[in-house]
């Protein structure tokens, strides 16, 4: 078992979601001084450095997230999923970088571990997942899309396999899933790669990644998928970097990470597929690690770590006031999960 489910209580629901339509448009409202509701300016702010933003509205691990633009042109950042010490969380709460505040959305999700957010034609697609009660959980293999205006969950065709734990990525208005564990595989930590096409709904066979890469980061440059770290077959982690190219249905493996980790999140920022956070092999020691890998040079390089320390979160690239930044919100900290939402400039 990926090594990604013993942080937090492990549960299952019977039920797979609860759908909403309408949308709760009220904030909730950032409290004062180190919550992140005094960030400091965008114009003020050093650059290769990390502020606390308006912390989640309830602590989460194991969740996933994405972006979509609302119609003043700002991100708003969807977190999904995911537990904590009380259990699942179902809300979908949504994050506005430019008024540093939190809404509650109508719509519910119950899983935790998905294969990650790609955002397509203003939609944002989340497959698989764990659905846990109590000591017991179940793989899932569905697809679902959310549609930010409507606050409405559609279910689309179902995955071929139920897995957890994967890596997500877009590329060219198609939807690419590296399978991360899964409940009817042998060994039980995959390298199966699947393509969606949201215009067919269907799913296609791709080649194998070369490594498996379950509870690792990835992100597409320049049409190419990059997928490092987490744990391979054996079950330890892997310091890998490994990239799919859809022109040629092929991969190559690329200059490994500095340090192996798993249950890290992945984000791409200026070009770069930025490694956040993580726990420590052997340990489960959380990390606060960053590292950058540029694709021109095949090269890492350490970034200015996170204030808080925590695996298990979800990180995404943001543009607002004029720059790109990372969001990394919630995650597992040694003590607990955490409401800890940060923000990285370059």
């Amino acid at each position: 078992m990926h090594r990604g489910t013993i942080f937090g209580p492990v549960v299952m629901i019977g039920t797979s979601l609860l759908l909403g339509c309408n949308e709760n448009s009220s904030p909730t409202q950032p409290g004062t001084g180190s919550d992140g509701s005094n960030a400091v300016p965008d114009f003020a702010w050093a650059s290769n450095s990390w502020q606390s933003r308006a912390p989640l509205p309830s602590a989460r691990a194991k969740h996933s997230a994405g972006v979509i633009n609302n119609a003043a042109g700002e991100p708003i950042v969807y977190v999904f999923g995911g537990s904590n010490d009380a259990g699942n969380v179902t809300t979908i709460q949504a994050y506005n970088y430019a008024s540093n505040s939190w809404a509650t959305k109508r719509a519910t999700l119950a899983r935790t571990q998905m294969n990650g957010v790609g955002a397509i034609g203003g939609k944002l697609y989340l497959s698989g997942g764990l659905l846990e009660v109590g000591e017991s959980f179940t793989y899932q293999k569905t697809l679902f899309a959310y549609d930010p205006k409507s606050d409405v969950l559609v279910r689309k065709a179902d995955m071929p396999r139920p897995t957890a734990n994967g890596v997500t990525g877009v590329i060219g208005g198609k939807l690419y899933v590296l399978t991360g564990t899964c409940g009817d595989c042998t060994p039980e930590i995959s390298r199966r790669f699947y393509r969606y096409d949201p215009v067919a709904n269907s799913w296609s066979f791709l080649t194998w990644a070369p490594h498996a890469h379950a509870g690792g980061a990835g992100g597409v440059i320049n049409g190419k998928f990059y997928v490092g770290g987490g744990d391979g077959e054996n079950g330890s982690e892997t310091t890998t970097l490994d990239v799919y190219d859809p022109a040629s249905n092929r991969w190559t493996t690329r200059a490994s990470m500095p340090k192996a980790l798993h249950s890290i999140a992945g984000t791409v920022l200026n070009s770069k597929l930025h490694v956040i956070g993580g726990a420590e092999p052997l340990s489960l020691t959380a990390s606060k690690t960053v590292y950058a890998y540029d694709p021109g040079t095949d090269r890492w390089t350490t970034k200015t770590p996170m204030l808080t320390a925590r695996s298990s979160l979800a990180a995404v690239t943001i543009t607002a006031f004029g720059n790109s930044k990372i969001v990394a919100a919630g995650g597992q900290t040694d003590a607990g999960p955490t409401r800890a939402n940060e923000a990285y400039k370059p």
